[in-house]
């Protein structure tokens, strides 16, 4: 009697979570004078606090020609995004920058966001090591080893 019960517990809980519908996300990432940016990695990330038992979730996606994107199939949960460009035209907004915005997803609902991307450049130093040292460190993990 008692496997039968349980069986049956299972069961319905199962179908209750194929019954959720999934959510989305769908957006523009933009440029400082408010052009798309095309061919941007839009991350969405699923967050939650240490009390919640929810499973990590990811995804990224590519802005199409005019800038949008759409993450679709997200589970019902709190998420972050953001964007960014390879190369050196823009600052990595996953990265640098503000905190990500977080927002709260139900199932089946579509959430829309506006992304900027702020122009940047890579920054490259040149470190003169005559004494070698960094070298060092780098092969045994101390100076001068």
């Amino acid at each position: 009697m008692r496997i039968t019960v349980i069986i049956l517990a299972l069961g319905s809980s199962v179908l209750w979570a194929q019954s959720i519908s999934p959510g989305s996300i769908q957006g523009t990432v933009t440029d400082t004078q408010n052009k798309p940016i095309v061919g941007a990695t839009v991350r969405i990330i699923r967050t939650f606090t240490l009390n919640e038992a929810v499973v990590p979730y990811s995804q990224s996606v590519k802005t199409a020609s005019n800038g949008s994107f759409l993450a679709q199939g997200l589970p019902p949960g709190s998420y972050s995004y953001c964007a960014q460009m390879p190369g050196d035209g823009y600052v990595d907004g996953c990265h640098w920058g503000p905190p990500l915005p977080v927002v709260k997803l139900s199932a089946g609902q579509t959430l829309g966001a506006a992304l900027r991307l702020d122009t940047g450049s890579i920054l490259k130093v040149r470190v003169l090591d005559p004494s070698k040292l960094v070298a060092s460190v780098s092969s045994a993990g101390t100076p001068g080893n």
